[in-house]
């Protein structure tokens, strides 16, 4: 403001059109994001039957035709093929999942492996919650207006009372401009979160841990529940 002061007023003119004309734009794309949105409402809405039959594959109720395409050709030649099986800490990897037999129902393990290679969720993962998540059957998205919800849903298990197998994490959206600073505005963001309550079975709270301690200058030990990072950390 200081610099644009300076300068001579038909100057200072031209830059506050630019200004406004620089808003108006702001607008059409506070409407573009928005027109975009409703459209990932509408074909989400599309795509439900589809979702619903890959959950029906993945636990194994519903048993797929049998694909005559093969979708993934193994060249011995290609790198990655080559590593795969050289590679010692992916074979020690594949010692430890549990075996798949031509009886097993579905896809083992699906979303929790889905986790595991997507960076974003990958992070939040940690190992005590992954018992957990090889019962997680299906997750899903809600669209409001101005907020989404994540929902995911699990199979009985040993970790959550029958009451909290529906989990669900609400985000809430600003779709305009901040006023303050509206040339920032490069879409919806998120501007708060509110997750579900969760009711846990006894003793298999996997947001806290057991920390035991021994006081100075004293011989007990001290037993103490924290707070621990977890993906179920509502």
């Amino acid at each position: 403001r200081h610099m644009i002061g300076q300068l001579a007023e038909p100057v200072q003119n031209r830059i506050r059109a630019l200004r406004h004309n620089q808003l108006q734009q702001v607008r059409i794309s506070e409407q573009f994001f928005r027109e975009v949105y409703e459209l990932e409402r509408r074909f989400y809405g599309q795509s439900c039957a589809l979702f619903d039959a890959r959950r029906d594959i993945l636990e194994g109720s519903v048993e797929p035709p049998i694909q005559t395409e093969k979708t993934w050709p193994e060249d011995p030649q290609d790198a990655l093929y080559l590593d795969f099986g050289n590679n010692e800490e992916l074979r020690q990897l594949r010692q430890k999942l549990a075996p798949v037999t031509p009886t097993t129902l579905g896809v083992p393990r699906f979303w929790l492996t889905v986790f595991q290679n997507v960076p974003l969720l990958s992070e939040l993962v940690q190992d005590h919650d992954e018992p957990l998540l090889e019962s997680l059957m299906d997750v899903r998205l809600a669209y409001d207006q101005d907020s989404y919800m994540v929902i995911f849903q699990f199979r009985p298990n040993s970790f959550l009372h029958d009451s909290s197998l529906l989990l669900t994490k609400r985000y809430f959206l600003q779709h305009s401009a901040d006023p303050e600073y509206p040339f920032l505005f490069e879409g919806p963001e998120i501007v708060r979160c509110e997750g579900c309550h969760i009711h846990w079975r006894d003793g298999s709270n996997l947001t806290l841990q057991t920390v035991e301690s021994r006081r100075r200058n004293r011989a007990h030990r001290v037993t103490k529940v924290m707070p621990r990072e977890s993906f179920f950390r509502f």
